[in-house]
């Protein structure tokens, strides 16, 4: 569920839901993870505008930390610095193919603690 998408962050809200769950009780990695590359592309789609429609984005690697147990309903929080995104546009604009980096926080809603996810994305323009 989409909370908030700007060309700076997007964050996007999990509900607690059994079929989201570990053992544990807490959201399973593998849907953290797909919460985190969802977010992560809409803030590639908000954060480059036209120029996404144009390219084709796939990750290329990703790194995921689960530094933390969460439960409950989760979010993620995905960010692209102005200078990235500056440098995406410039790039794709000049050779038709760029590669960036999306950072992406997880988290138990409401809380500080977090695990992290880094996707890098690569583009190219379509023919």
């Amino acid at each position: 569920i989409p909370v908030e998408a700007n060309d700076s962050r997007v964050v996007l809200e999990l509900p607690d839901r059994e079929a989201h769950q570990n053992h544990l009780g807490g959201p399973h990695a593998a849907v953290q993870y797909a919460l985190a590359e969802a977010a992560s592309a809409g803030m590639l789609m908000c954060g480059l505008g036209d120029a996404f429609a144009l390219a084709r984005p796939v990750v290329k690697t990703a790194q995921a930390a689960y530094k933390t147990f969460v439960r409950g309903p989760i979010e993620a929080m995905a960010t692209l610095p102005p200078e990235t995104r500056e440098r995406l546009l410039a790039e794709l604009d000049s050779t038709g193919k760029a590669l960036g980096t999306v950072r992406v926080e997880v988290r138990a809603k409401g809380r500080e603690a977090c695990n992290e996810f880094i996707f890098s994305w690569a583009f190219r323009k379509s023919a």
